[in-house]
């Protein structure tokens, strides 16, 4: 066999994997020629599975698993990025946390409770470590300290945070805090960029 008879060849093998795939051929040679990942590492892979004697069917069915795969690995490399995140910020909550007298004076079940609620916000895009903690210490006031002199101290650690903050009840606090981190969170997600 001539080396055109094997580009011949190689060309209607590749053409029959994008129409398969459903690409366009002519857009897919035109981005090729650019040099875009994606359509290079198609290629790169049609042409490999050519010279391993694969059948279309059998190409089809490799590249479908090989891009799936690294669409996968791809969102697991997010998901890193996003704990390390979650995980800093759980770090800064505790260290600034560990400093307020009120958290060091609560039994161990008390600080497991207030733990568990600190990471359910810090595992959310909603939350950054300041309103976690001011929240935490609104968590520790209302629900497990009943002496005067701690929740005074609870006041002046929220008011050195966050002066102009208003006192309210706990439920006005709250939703304070979470209709503007949905209504952000709203944009983001609707937002063109991720159309």
């Amino acid at each position: 066999m001539d080396n055109l008879e094997l580009t011949n060849l190689k060309n209607r093998f590749i053409a029959s994997i994008l129409k398969y795939l459903k690409e366009n051929i002519d857009q897919f040679h035109t981005n090729l020629t650019k040099g875009e990942n994606y359509e290079t590492t198609l290629y790169e892979w049609s042409i490999s599975l050519f010279n391993e004697g694969k059948s279309i069917d059998e190409a089809v069915e490799e590249i479908n698993k090989r891009r799936m795969l690294v669409m996968l690995s791809s969102t697991r490399e997010v998901n890193i990025i996003k704990s390390l995140s979650t995980q800093r910020k759980l770090e800064k909550v505790m260290l600034n946390l560990e400093q307020e007298s009120c958290y060091s004076k609560l039994k161990a079940p008390q600080k497991t409770i207030v733990n568990e609620r600190i990471e359910a916000l810090a595992n959310t895009d909603l939350w950054n470590h300041p309103d976690i903690l001011e929240f935490a210490l609104t968590i520790i006031k209302k629900n497990f300290q009943s002496d005067d002199s701690i929740s005074e101290e609870i006041e002046s650690a929220k008011n050195k945070k966050n002066p102009d903050k208003k006192n309210g009840k706990f439920l006005s606090e709250f939703r304070n805090y979470l209709q503007p981190k949905t209504i952000i969170n709203d944009r983001r997600f609707r937002s063109p960029q991720l159309n």
